[in-house]
């Protein structure tokens, strides 16, 4: 938007007319004031509301009351309070406290965004959001999800403009503690929580709580941006690119009084601000030159001559002027023509009566910015090969109009004379649109990039095949702007993860048009291995482990890949095979050791009648052990030893049969080597009744 332009129609048309878009001909603010736009001037109105500075009003494109709020309570437009619309995380007392957001495209749905205040909570609850549905309550909406946390330390300051492309909505705050913004976008896909534009630039905003308030806001034409720093005296100026919600290149302005209020005039030409604790309302030429000259160029357009009378928020209106509140006072002020310089711009202290026992405080409502832009150029359709519509928003007074849509390599269709025009791209790309608008005999040009954009496309690949309780990422590899996983309205990113058999199809889609692809993810069963139940193994055996035939790999549990797995000792062993699928399974078996247990008889009787003649031990299976048995008379004589446990006591002693008594045996046995089957020196002591 150029300045000339702007000031020319408001100057010529002051009275009655606006260019704005009429969701923002409503507001309400203070304690239980408000103003309706309607006719083209503000008309005082009474509210429900009750605050001492954020608020946020909304309306309709017919300019119809939607809803409004403090931040923490929600009113719909019967001035009742919305089903659940108590409780949010704004606060009255918050500089901004929350701006109404529509979601692009749909008339029943609204997202509160509050942020919370710095002198209750020290750092705050947070920026957070709420979401209104309009088709409740019988229409008069209710509250759903309420308090959604975006960041936890946030400052008292929130501001809105639309995107470049008019398909979205940015929502920019600043982190506490933090020299961060925080941009995020609100479209029909709803808010990007997990992606927004974090631009670290500016000043630390820290410590001191006062440099946590002021007020913040973009222009109307959505290209500059500017925060009042209470508590460090200044304003900070920065630009602000609507298509990809960065900020950057910073500049400071000096302050004396806190400064609270700021706005600028729709071409962004002029900044305007009030301080806290002063009764002078300033301006700045933002086009003046370097930093220095726009510092230097400040102009003190008005001071308050009521007694204690304090200067608050400012806030564009769609009938071209920048109001003021004025902290208990039943009056708001206005800036009567702020394209304009100096004091051309005409301030006037007692611009408009509020109705009886109404008054304001400090606030005024935030609204998106860019409905109180004045003219732009409007066009309905993105896409290559098809015809895209222009119009300018607003005709009145211009008498012709010459369009260059930027695109030379279509010749003489690249310019047209009609206020309603089209224009059919040949290739995607980027261009800059200019529309010379002829009035008052004179002339100006607006000026808006478009993107062209091809039809979306998508591609989920070949048919899949994966292993049971495995699962598979699908991609959405393409172009396109929003996506759909199975007509479910919670799948809209791009990768989701299957684990179950089935079709699975994507709908993506642009302004363009939508496109549709589908993959079958088929699951294939494991192999099916046993090892077998797990078993035990006696010393100098081995036992072999056969998962099966017929698989492309075999791994155990050290590594080896043979199909058998022989083993001598016991342990845990387990194997996983690998099929021609590629799919895997495994099993695990325990191979416990049998220890050798040694059993000794308590009688014998050597007569010859070769039935238990002989006194000797049985092992519970053959082993290769160091074995002593020696045996003992009642006077502790030996009468005799044995070094293996196949050698037992026939009963003599030198050869001469021992007497009929009871004697004493002891046994010391242990494996040979220290292995797994070894569990130590096994000491056995008893004894054994000789019978005759």
């Amino acid at each position: 938007m150029r300045s000339v332009l702007t000031i020319t129609i408001i100057f010529y048309l002051a009275s009655g007319f606006c260019f704005a878009q009429k969701e923002g001909l409503n507001w309400y603010f203070g304690q239980n004031a408000g103003l309706r736009f309607h006719n083209g001037y503000p008309e005082p109105m009474s509210g429900a509301l009750s605050t001492t500075e954020g608020c946020s009003t909304i309306s309709n494109k017919y300019g119809n009351l939607m809803l409004y709020t403090d931040g923490v309570t929600v009113y719909d437009r019967q001035h009742l309070v919305m089903p659940n619309g108590t409780g949010l995380y704004g606060d009255p007392s918050s500089t901004q406290s929350g701006v109404i957001v529509p979601v692009p495209g749909d008339t029943n749905t609204y997202y509160i965004f509050t942020v919370s205040n710095l002198d209750k909570k020290g750092k705050g609850i947070g920026f957070c959001y709420s979401k209104v549905d309009m088709l409740l309550n019988e229409g008069w909406g209710a509250i759903t999800d309420k308090n959604v946390l975006l960041f936890s330390s946030t400052t008292e300051r929130i501001t809105s403009v639309k995107h470049q492309n008019d398909y979205g909505v940015w929502v920019i705050g600043h982190e506490w503690e933090s020299s961060n913004f925080r941009s995020y976008l609100v479209t029909s896909a709803g808010i990007s929580t997990s992606n927004p534009v974090i631009s670290n630039v500016g000043l630390y905003h820290g410590g001191a709580l006062l440099e946590g308030k002021g007020y913040m806001k973009i222009s109307p034409d959505g290209a500059k941006l500017a925060v009042a720093i209470q508590g460090m005296n200044l304003f900070e100026v920065f630009d602000f690119n609507n298509s990809t919600g960065v900020i950057s290149d910073p500049f400071q302005i000096p302050m004396e009084n806190q400064p609270y209020g700021v706005e600028f005039s729709r071409d962004a030409a002029y900044l305007y601000a009030t301080e806290r604790y002063s009764v002078q309302i300033y301006q700045w030429d933002l086009n003046a030159g370097s930093v220095e000259e726009i510092i230097n160029s400040r102009t003190i357009i008005g001071e308050l001559q009521e007694p204690n009378s304090l200067g608050g928020a400012l806030q564009m209106a769609s009938d071209g002027r920048i109001y003021m509140a004025i902290k208990q006072k039943t009056y708001l002020a206005a800036i009567s023509e702020p394209s304009l310089p100096g004091l051309e711009c005409e301030f006037v202290e007692n611009a408009v009566n509020l109705n009886s026992g109404d008054f304001c405080q400090w606030g005024l409502p935030s609204f998106i910015q860019s409905y109180f832009n004045n003219l732009w150029i409007e066009f309905e359709n993105e896409c290559v090969g098809e015809e895209i519509y222009f119009s300018l928003n607003d005709t009145t007074n211009i008498e012709n109009v010459k369009w260059d849509f930027g695109d030379p390599e279509s010749g003489a269709n690249n310019i047209s004379f009609s206020f309603e025009t089209s224009h059919i791209y040949s290739d995607t790309g980027t261009y800059e649109i200019k529309l010379v608008l002829y009035y008052l005999n004179t002339s100006d040009s607006l000026y808006k990039t478009i993107e062209v954009y091809s039809p979306p496309s998508v591609d989920l690949g070949d048919d899949l095949k994966i292993c049971e309780n495995d699962s598979v990422i699908l991609n959405a590899n393409g172009d396109y702007s929003t996506c759909k996983w199975m007509n479910d309205p919670t799948l809209i990113l791009p990768d989701i993860t299957i684990k179950e058999e089935g079709n699975y199809w994507v709908d993506v889609s642009n302004i363009c048009g939508v496109d549709q692809d589908t993959v079958y993810v088929e699951i294939q069963p494991l192999p099916d291995i046993f090892l077998g139940n797990d078993t035990i193994i006696k010393q100098s055996t081995s036992i072999t482990l056969n998962p099966g035939m017929g698989y492309t790999s075999y791994i155990w549990q050290d590594g080896s890949s043979s199909v058998d797995y022989i083993t001598e000792l016991p342990g845990t062993f387990w194997v996983e095979v690998t099929d021609d699928t590629g799919c895997k399974s495994s099993d695990t078996i325990l191979i416990e050791p049998e220890y050798i247990q040694i059993h000794v008889p308590d009688a014998f009787s050597p007569n010859g009648d070769e039935v238990n003649d002989i006194f000797i031990p049985i092992s519970s299976y053959e082993a290769n052990l160091e074995y002593e048995m020696m045996i003992f008379n009642r006077y502790g004589e030996m009468v005799f030893l044995s070094k293996s446990i196949n050698t037992g006591w026939d009963g003599n002693y030198h050869q001469q049969p021992c007497p009929m008594e009871v004697y004493i045996w002891v046994i010391n046995a242990k494996t040979r080597t220290k292995n797994a089957f070894y569990s130590g020196p096994i000491i056995l002591k008893g004894n054994v009744t000789l019978l005759r």
